[in-house]
């Protein structure tokens, strides 16, 4: 694969329990429609992939009631990646307003459709004031056998990641970590993005990885 790029980040002292959902589109902006139910000391996380060498996201809107362009509150990026013609942004949010039916609004930069995978996943019992621990982690490579290693110092942390990659082929998760989401657009320019966590009990070094099916 030409392009392979993922972004990875452990965030601090999570509880299972998570709720995740993607998208595919080939659109000039993406929705997805997502639920934040009540909870304690939530994070919302959204990772945006897209088939592009040049273009870049402008911004990802939680808007908690579904209202459309003008509302809703502004997610913050907090790592991105290019590798050829994939790119992929990881995004949160903390606190987020509870909403049912909510929508996560992504802006591109430029006009014109692209076709790209978005997805998003919220934790609760996060650290509000410190939800990620220390820098995420980006790579980006032209490979079949993708992975991005991050380390946490915290005892109770979870490890998010995010990858993407033009192409048609399969994205096959390694053993050890939840699949979160698949997501492709298909069609000319194929994107497939994913979405995987892992629990990381203890301090050290923890890896989120696959096997794509074959070399384009």
């Amino acid at each position: 694969v030409t392009g392979v790029q993922t972004c990875a980040l452990p965030i601090s002292a999570p509880t299972e329990g998570d709720t995740s959902a993607s998208i595919g589109a080939n659109a000039d902006q993406y929705t997805l429609t997502f639920t934040v139910s009540s909870g304690t000391n939530q994070v919302l996380f959204a990772s945006v992939g897209i088939a592009s060498t040049t273009r870049t996201v402008t911004s990802v809107i939680w808007d908690e009631d579904g209202a459309g362009a003008g509302t809703g509150t502004a997610m913050t990026s907090i790592g991105s990646k290019r590798q050829n013609d994939a790119y992929v942004e990881l995004f949160q949010l903390v606190n987020p307003a509870t909403g049912s039916g909510g929508l996560i609004r992504v802006d591109l930069s430029s006009t014109g459709n692209v076709r790209g995978a978005t997805g998003a996943i919220l934790f609760q019992n996060v650290n509000q004031t410190l939800p990620v621990i220390g820098t995420p982690t980006t790579a980006g490579a032209a490979s079949t056998t993708p992975s991005v290693t991050v380390n946490t110092s915290d005892t109770t942390s979870h490890v998010f990641a995010a990858l993407g990659y033009s192409g048609t082929q399969t994205f096959t998760a390694s053993g050890g970590q939840t699949s979160e989401w698949t997501q492709s657009a298909g069609g000319s320019g194929t994107f497939t993005g994913y979405g995987g966590s892992k629990s990381a009990a203890t301090p050290g070094s923890y890896t989120i990885s696959g096997t794509i099916t074959s070399d384009d």
